[in-house]
This record gives C-alpha cells, sequence and structure tokens, in this order.
C-alpha cells in the first residue's frame, strides 16, 4: 500500500475504506504505519468502529496524525459518539425529518429531494455535494471539505 501511494507524481488524498470499516486494533495499528510512511499525502476515514471499546484508543492515535482526517459517523439508531479534540463528527440523515439531536461537522442526506444547506436546530452543515442543487463542477476533489 505503501509504495502504490508512493508512486504518485503527486500529493494524493486517500480515502481509507470506500465501503467497510475498521474491524480490528491490529488493522487500524496498520493503517497508523501506512499512514506514518506516507507524510506528504492526505487520509480520510469515517468510521463507525467508535462504539467498540476496545478500538477506540488506537482510533484516537490515527486521529492523531497529522496527515489524517478522521471522522465518526452515526445515525438515528446509535448513540451520538463521543466528542474528542481533532476528530469530526458527521451524521447519516435519511430525510428530512431525521436531523441530528447535537451539532455535528457535517449531515450526509439519502434524500437530497429537497435543498438543505443547514440541518437540524444546530444549523449543521450539509455535504455541499447533497445539498439538492446541481452545483457545476463540484466533487469532492473541487470541495476537500470532508479532506481537511
Amino acid at each position: 500500500m505503501v509504495s502504490k501511494i508512493l508512486s504518485k507524481r503527486k500529493r494524493s488524498t486517500v480515502r481509507i475504506h470506500a465501503a467497510g470499516d475498521f474491524f480490528s486494533r491490529k488493522y487500524i495499528r496498520d493503517w497508523i504505519r501506512i499512514v506514518s510512511a506516507c507524510p506528504d499525502d492526505d487520509f480520510y476515514v469515517y468510521t463507525r468502529s467508535w462504539t467498540d471499546p476496545k478500538m477506540l484508543p488506537v482510533l484516537v492515535l490515527l486521529a492523531r496524525l497529522p496527515n489524517v482526517q478522521l471522522w465518526f459517523s452515526y445515525d438515528k439508531s446509535m448513540d451520538p459518539p463521543p466528542r474528542i479534540k481533532g476528530i469530526k463528527v458527521c451524521y447519516l440523515s435519511m430525510d428530512d425529518s431525521d436531523v441530528p439531536s447535537r451539532k455535528v461537522d457535517l449531515v450526509f442526506r439519502d434524500n437530497t429531494d429537497t435543498v438543505r444547506k443547514k440541518m437540524g436546530r444546530y444549523n449543521s452543515q450539509v455535504c455541499p455535494y447533497e445539498i439538492g442543487l446541481p452545483i457545476a463542477n463540484l466533487t469532492c476533489e473541487s470541495c476537500r471539505l470532508c479532506f481537511k
């Protein structure tokens, strides 16, 4: 993995897991080694593994690396994650009535039939791609909200 990332000619942004999640402390430590070996590249990841008390401390170690943006994610079926400095929180909303119970850093919407820039009584930011408006040339790479 390290050689593949380092083979790029320019700085890379790597999303850890497009699908799936961390499944063990060893696996998180493996990612710590990968990220540490690629200090000129950026990494970001969404995880629900914070719910496992054994994995939480190792996730915090990963999040402390300067080139990582780690997000705790949750939805209405779960309690909100702990607040830990340097770790952002995102909420997965099923519809406009499904709003986070507290302030979160970002809301992803499953249903984008309506236009929503903010959600909930705390006016949490909706993912710009999921606001519900066609925005010319908007991609995750051009937005970069999740990476930085």
